[in-house]
Parts: C-alpha cells; sequence; structure tokens
C-alpha cells in the first residue's frame, strides 16, 4: 500500500540561522505558510502568491538572490488509520529534496538528507500515530553549509562564470552540493539557486514482502531474442523462509507472448532472482529514423501464502547496445554506437533543464520538446552532467519515439571532493539509484562520468594528478555499479575523452570549442568551412549563438520595450556571444550597423542556422565520424544563445537548418582539390535507386550545365558515390548541385559568402493552397535561386520546413500545422533573402 503526499503542502522562510530545535514553534505559527503542491521550488509559491515577478523575464532574476540567503519549511499534514498502523513497516519516501534537507516526523527528527539526486527512504513506524500527523522539511539552496566561499587553495575547483552584468554566474562551493549545478549560473544561464522538494512525496506501508527491482535484458538477438529478468526481492521476516510464486509475463500491446512462472524459496532478507526466456519472433526497438521503436511490457509478481507484492508494469524494447571502439588504424579507433548489431550515426544536441526553475516543468513541455527533436530527424540526446537526471516522462518519450541517451553522470566542469568519505558515500547511493532506475529504458545507449572534468584539469594537473579530485567516482566507482547494476550499458569516463589526451581527434569524442565559436580569432569562430577540416570520431558538443524569435524576446522583456544591447538585452545575451553575432552577419549578410532589428534578428538567425547545418552535414561526410551533438537543444531561459529551440519551446531560424542536416536520406557536396565529391547517405532499411541531374546552375537560372548518372544507396549506408570537377564559374553567380528524381532533397554547394551572391527578387507563387483541420498544404514555386524562403506565419503555425533554398524553377511541397484551427492563415505571403 502506499500513500500519495503530493498535495495540499504549505511552505514559508525563516533565517537561516533557524535550526532544528525551532521546528515545534515554527510549524506550530499559523501566519507566513504560502500553499503549495509537489513538485515544488520555493520561487513557485512566491510567485503564485504575487510576492516576487517572474523571475526570468527582464532583469527580475538579480533582484532575487535573498530567497537562497533563507531556509524554507514546508509542512504537510497527513492521517493515518488502523489498517495503516498495522502494517510491519511503514517507510516515508521523499524524492528531489533539494538540498540539505531535515525532516521530521510529528516533531522528531528522523533524518537529513544531503542529495536531491536519490530519494530519502526512512522508517517511521515509531514516530506515527493514529489520526493526524504532521511532516515538516527544512531545506536551503545549500552553500551557506560551506560558508562564503572555498579557502583559498580549493579556488581551482570549480569553474564559474564571473561577468558584473550577469550577477554573481557560478558559485565554487557547488562541488559539495548533490544538485543541479546549473542553477547558481552558467554561460547560458541566470544565477537563479534552487530550492524545494522537487519530487514526489509518499508513505509505503509493507508487511511480508517487498519488491523493489526488477530488470530485463536482451542478451542476443537471433531469430529469438534471449532475454534476461533479474529480480530483487526482499522477505521482511527476520527469521524464517517463505514459499513464494512468481510470476512474469511479457505483453505485446495485450496479448500475453511470453510468460515465467518458478516457485522458489524466499530466505530471510534480499534474494537476487535470475530468470532466462526466449522471446519468439521479436519486435525490435530502433532509433528514430532507421526503424520502428517498439516496445513491449513487462508486469511481474511473487506471490506468498501470506502477501503478494506487485511490480509496477513497465515498457521495454528488445534490443542490444554496444561502443564500438574498433582499430581503424595504428592510432585511431571507431567510436560508434551499435543497436542490434547496426552501426548508428547519432544525430542530435546536448539536453538540459527545460527551465530554470526545473521543478517546474511540466509533461506537456517534455512532450513538446521531444517530438520536435524527433521532427528534426534526430535520434539522440545527451542529457548534460551539470543538470539533472530527468523526470521519468522524459526518458519514457525518448522510448517511445527511439531517441537514445546519453547520459551523464551530475558532474561538470569541476574537481569535485571525492576524498571526503560522506561525499564518496553519497555518491554510491546516487549511481546505485540512478542506474537501477533508468536501466530498463530502451533509450539508454550510454553512460558517461561527468562533463569536461578529464579534459579541464588534464592541462592543470597532469603533472599533479593526485589531486584530481573526482577520479574515483569516474575512474572506479561508476565502472564498479554499472558493471554490478547494468553492464550491458556501455560506460565512457568523461566528455570529451579518449586518445593520449581528452579531446584528441584520434579516440574517444570531442568537445569542438578552442578552433571553432571559443577561439578568439573572430573569423575562426563565424567560418563554417572550418568544420571540414576535422577528423574527430564523435562530436559530443559544438555550437553558434543565435537569437530568439521576436515574440520570445518580447515575453522575456515582459512590460519593457525590446532596446538591443540596453541591460536586459545583454543580461538574455550568452556570455560568450563576445560580439559574434554582429560580426557573422557582417561576413555573411550585411553590415549589421545599418540594419533593423528586423533584419538583425533574421540575418543572426540565418548566420546561426548556416553554421549548425553546414558543420553536420560535415560531420556527416566524415568517414570515421559517428556523432554530431550540437550544443544545445533547448533552453532555461530565454536568450541570444545556443539552443534551436528556446525557451518557450519556438524554433529559431537555425531549427530548420538542423533538421535539413540531419534527413535520413540525403547527398552531401564537398570541393576538394577542384572536383565536387558527392556522399550519399542511407539511414533507412529501405533501398534506393537515383537517377541524378548534377553541375551547375545560375541564380538567375539562365544558364544550366549539367550531366545525368545513376547511383544505389543501400540501406543503412554512408558512402561517397562519384565526384565531378568544379565548374570553373563565377562564384558569384553559379552554384553547383545534385539533384535526384525522386522526392529527396537537392544537394548544394556554394563557393563565396551570401552577401557576395548577384541574387535578384524572386517571384515566389503558392498553388494548390487547402485548409483541413488544423492543417494547411500547398506547393511553393520559384522563378530563380531563393534563398531563405519564409512564410511569417508566426510561433503558433509549424510549416515542414522554412528558410530554405529553392533551385531556379524549382517547387517545394510544405505542410503546416497548428493547435488551433483558429491560428491558421486564409493565404500566405512569402518572403526571401536577395538583397545584401
Amino acid at each position: 500500500m502506499t500513500l500519495d503526499l503530493n498535495h495540499d503542502w504549505q511552505v514559508r522562510a525563516s533565517d537561516l540561522g533557524s535550526s532544528q530545535d525551532q521546528e515545534q514553534t515554527l510549524c506550530e505559527q499559523a501566519d507566513g505558510w504560502l500553499p503549495c503542491s509537489l513538485p515544488c521550488d520555493v520561487h513557485m509559491p512566491l510567485l503564485a502568491a504575487g510576492q516576487i515577478p517572474e523571475p526570468l523575464e527582464a532583469d527580475h532574476v538579480l533582484a532575487l538572490e535573498w530567497i537562497e540567503e533563507k531556509a524554507w519549511w514546508f509542512r504537510k499534514s497527513f492521517t493515518l488509520t488502523e489498517e495503516h498502523l498495522a502494517y510491519r513497516d511503514i517507510v516515508l519516501e521523499l524524492d528531489g529534496l533539494d538540498v540539505e534537507a531535515d525532516c521530521f516526523v510529528n516533531h522528531v527528527h528522523v533524518g537529513h538528507h544531503r542529495s536531491a539526486f536519490y530519494p530519502l527512504r526512512q522508517e517511521i513506524k515509531s514516530h506515527v500515530r493514529l489520526g493526524a500527523n504532521m511532516l515538516m522539511v527544512r531545506l536551503t539552496a545549500g552553500p551557506e553549509r560551506y560558508g562564503h566561499d572555498l579557502p583559498e587553495g580549493l579556488k581551482q575547483y570549480a569553474s564559474v562564470e564571473e561577468h558584473s552584468l550577469e550577477g554573481r554566474r557560478g558559485d565554487r562551493r557547488r562541488i559539495f552540493l548533490r544538485k543541479p549545478q546549473y542553477v547558481f549560473g552558467w554561460d547560458w544561464a541566470p544565477r537563479l539557486a534552487s530550492c524545494g522538494i522537487t519530487g514526489s512525496a509518499k508513505i509505503h506501508f509493507y508487511n511480508h514482502l517487498v519488491f523493489p527491482s526488477l530488470q530485463v535484458c536482451t542478451l542476443k538477438i537471433e531469430t529469438s531474442a534471449f532475454l534476461s529478468f533479474s529480480l530483487e526481492i526482499e522477505n521482511l521476516s527476520p527469521f524464517i523462509t517463505q514459499e513464494a510464486a512468481i510470476l512474469v509475463q511479457v505483453f505485446d500491446q495485450e496479448q500475453c507472448v511470453l510468460q515465467i512462472e518458478k516457485i522458489t524459496c524466499l530466505q530471510a532478507g534480499v534474494n537476487f532472482i535470475e530468470l532466462e526466456a526466449n522471446l519468439a519472433h521479436p519486435k525490435l526497438w530502433w532509433p528514430n529514423g532507421i526503424g520502428a521503436p517498439y516496445l513491449y511490457t513487462c508486469k511481474a509478481m511473487v506471490q506468498s501464502d501470506r502477501e503478494t507484492a506487485v511490480y509496477p508494469a513497465f515498457q521495454f524494447g528488445v534490443r542490444t547496445i554496444r561502443l564500438d571502439q574498433s582499430q581503424i588504424n595504428v592510432l585511431e579507433r571507431l567510436f560508434a554506437i551499435v543497436v542490434n548489431g547496426r552501426r548508428i550515426f547519432c544525430k542530435g544536441a546536448n539536453w538540459v533543464p527545460a527551465d530554470s526553475i526545473y521543478a517546474r516543468v511540466k509533461p506537456e513541455k517534455y512532450t513538446l520538446l521531444v517530438r520536435e527533436a524527433v521532427e528534426a530527424n534526430f535520434n539522440m540526446f545527451r542529457v548534460w552532467g551539470g543538470g539533472c537526471y530527468e523526470q521519468e516522462q522524459f526518458y519514457r518519450l525518448c522510448d517511445e519515439h527511439g531517441m537514445l541517451i546519453w547520459q551523464d553522470f551530475m558532474f561538470s566542469c569541476a574537481l569535485y571532493p571525492d576524498q571526503e568519505e560522506w561525499f564518496v558515500g553519497e555518491i554510491r547511493r546516487e549511481l546505485e539509484y540512478q542506474t537501477k532506475r533508468l536501466r530498463n529504458h530502451a533509450c539508454l545507449a550510454l553512460w558517461c562520468g561527468n562533463n569536461e572534468n578529464h579534459w579541464i584539469y588534464y592541462h592543470r594537473l597532469q603533472n599533479n594528478a593526485q589531486l584530481f579530485h573526482g577520479k574515483t567516482i569516474y575512474n572506479r566507482l561508476a565502472p564498479e555499479i554499472i558493471r554490478k547494476n547494468c553492464p550491458q550499458i556501455p560506460y565512457w569516463n568523461s566528455s570529451p575523452f579518449g586518445g593520449a589526451e581528452p579531446n584528441a581527434n584520434e579516440i574517444g569524442d570531442q568537445h569542438h570549442w578552442h578552433e571553432g565559436m571559443m577561439n578568439p580569432d573572430m573569423q575562426k569562430r563565424i567560418t563554417p568551412e572550418a568544420f571540414n577540416h576535422l577528423k574527430a570520431k564523435f562530436v559530443s558538443e559544438f555550437g553558434y549563438i543565435g537569437p530568439c524569435v521576436k515574440s520570445s524576446i518580447q515575453k522575456y522583456y515582459g512590460r519593457h520595450a525590446i532596446r538591443p544591447n540596453d541591460n536586459i538585452w545583454r543580461l538574455h545575451t550568452n556570455t560568450f556571444e563576445k560580439n559574434t553575432v554582429a560580426a557573422g552577419i557582417r561576413r555573411h549578410y550585411r553590415d549589421p550597423e545599418t540594419i533593423t532589428l528586423d533584419e538583425y534578428l533574421l540575418y543572426a538567425g540565418l548566420c546561426q542556422g548556416l553554421m549548425y547545418g553546414y558543420a553536420l552535414e560535415a560531420l556527416r561526410f566524415l568517414p570515421h565520424c559517428s556523432g554530431a551533438l550540437f550544443w544545445m537543444y533547448n533552453d532555461t531561459w530565454g536568450e541570444t544563445g545556443w539552443s534551436v529551440l528556446d525557451y518557450y519551446a519556438a524554433r529559431k531560424i537555425a531549427y530548420y537548418f538542423v533538421k535539413r542536416a540531419f534527413v535520413p536520406v540525403q547527398l552531401v557536396l564537398r570541393a576538394t582539390n577542384n572536383r565536387v565529391s558527392v556522399l550519399g547517405i542511407n539511414e533507412t532499411p529501405s533501398f534506393y535507386h537515383l537517377d541524378l541531374e548534377y553541375g551547375s546552375i545560375a541564380y538567375s537560372g539562365q544558364e544550366r550545365q549539367t550531366q545525368w548518372t545513376t547511383v544505389n544507396l543501400k540501406p543503412l549506408s554512408r558512402r561517397l558515390l562519384f565526384s565531378f570537377p568544379l565548374p570553373d564559374k563565377d562564384p558569384r553567380r553559379f552554384c553547383c548541385f545534385v539533384l535526384p528524381n525522386q522526392d529527396l532533397p537537392p544537394a548544394l554547394l556554394r563557393q563565396t559568402e551570401w552577401r557576395n551572391l548577384q541574387l535578384v527578387k524572386p517571384a515566389l507563387e503558392i498553388s494548390e493552397f487547402a485548409v483541413e483541420g488544423g492543417t494547411i498544404r500547398f506547393v511553393i514555386k520559384t522563378d530563380v535561386y531563393a534563398h531563405a524562403v519564409h512564410f511569417n506565419l508566426g510561433t503558433e503555425i509549424k510549416p515542414s520546413d522554412e528558410y530554405f533554398d529553392l533551385l531556379p524553377g524549382a517547387s517545394k511541397r510544405i505542410t503546416c500545422t497548428s493547435a488551433s484551427a483558429a491560428a491558421l492563415p486564409e493565404n500566405i505571403i512569402p518572403a526571401s533573402v536577395y538583397s545584401f
């Protein structure tokens, strides 16, 4: 039996100095309490009560640091009956205690809990009574426990963002706090320190049996799938055995396709039981774009003559997964995820918490964000190590949509105090919990020890490795726990990692920053062709900064008028921007001093799209590269930053460039040594026989010099198809192209910046316009080359493609969807970019 405690809580503040001794006095105070329900960060009831403004609007966040300078008390009354009290064990479970929690039941201190990353579970039977009971929890943001700052000798332990306008971004004391690290500020996030019960609260009642754990593994796939089932069952009777019947069932929709029954003798305490079975003719789970992400349902129960314990039903996928690090040559190795024996090119981005107040992310937002990634042809998220282990719904959605997960453990850009015994104990409990919680998800592809710690401190400590605090966690503890709890999931020590030094080209994954967006040479930041020279085996971070759409900017300006370069503008601009956006506009489109705000947002968005789209194509072009994850997919607040979906889940212009770069069947062109190489990509199980027109065409459409050839794209293949001479044409007037005869996108190759091209205004025509329910369908056609064709439909209407180019005389079929049919326009006025 379980009693839900998520509703009808109250919260109030007190001085940080308030202690356990004051709990009863505070609890009995009638005034000062705000109503709330779980999950709850203290900013949420304060906002609901009108005591603070929306923290993520304007510059409000700068005035809210007082919240982390208080202790916050949560109280909840609950009622227990004689039936409840008759149980042998009564266990309180509080999840997401952020952070340094003291818990009281009926004014008795029952435990201190230091982590938001695994739940407190505390036996409370001796502290509860018949009828009304009171639960109190004291929490703080956490840093105050460690003074105003770390000792001088420890200040190198954590990276921080120090910038006067952004306030106090970063806090070195975070290394001691097991909570999301980004809440103290990052280059893309304000300091908005979390505090609250950010998960659920419940009381469990047990008599004789507890069934805490069940793991399903796919051992091997042939004509049947060989499955193993690992059960953990606890016999609560301390002196006796129990005869028990175990039943495990696998369902395909409503049909039971596998059933295992076993009679066993349960010893006192914990019992580990291993079962194996063959599932005939299995339907496999595949990543998005490669096949269907099929899911089965597992149900299990254990029954003795005293009690029946039922494990919660869950979905799982039949799939195998491994990390292929086969040797390429004596110096290089692959770094490739292999699913069901097929090597996968991982396409996607880094995922960060979807709100600076992570407790208020609703299920609808998770659904929208995952679906938008599927629409953009992603097959992987990297859950970044400075955020949080996400809610269960996120992983379920990724299971359902074929989205692989690279899961960092929550350590980022810092040394962590593994010389402290208490800290290592906390991490052991955290990793034990999270590996067991997530291991049945088909989406889980890779565990990773941390974000950038090996890379950062290799350069600082390579001659003093004993000071590399945290190595015990990543190099010993994590592999040990994964080996025990989920050995079928690969583990990688860090990101980036591999080779003679972390971030090497030859082995492992790479973060492409110092030669890209964070290079002091501005031209290297804004030149997409630089990505042609990469030799990485898997790029797990790179990025380029671009603004939100105007409607989102107005949302985070609140009641203020938008004024570029005012305090609000600068506060909501990434700290690594450093004039890069204007420089990109100048190189590729226009002199930024002469343009309007609307033009700035258009050209800046196109530049971000150009950098992402070209870079992702370049990485797919590399013969031994097996992954391209850009930084980053989503945002915690509205800003000019890395993401392609902004905080309000509006698509930025770059979203469409990424979607096109990740198309499962695609041709990519690159010029080397006066020849144009044509790469063919087919990530689907289908065979493609293509007739291709290739050559050069004038942007005006008046000259077209082409030839024809035939090629085959085998299923799940990526290879060079052919090459042809680079035409000796004026790059301002001509481009190269390859045009398939099927409904596949053309491949285009430009040889100079957009601002140098001699484009003329196209005559864009809309035809076959039809509205049905919440959908518009139409065809767009042009007479001459049309660049960045767009429709200005607002964020509520989502075209299947936008900001795309059309060859002279070409047409394209577009589908637009909207949640509200009333939002659909009666006509569409297309636009393009042609005057530089």
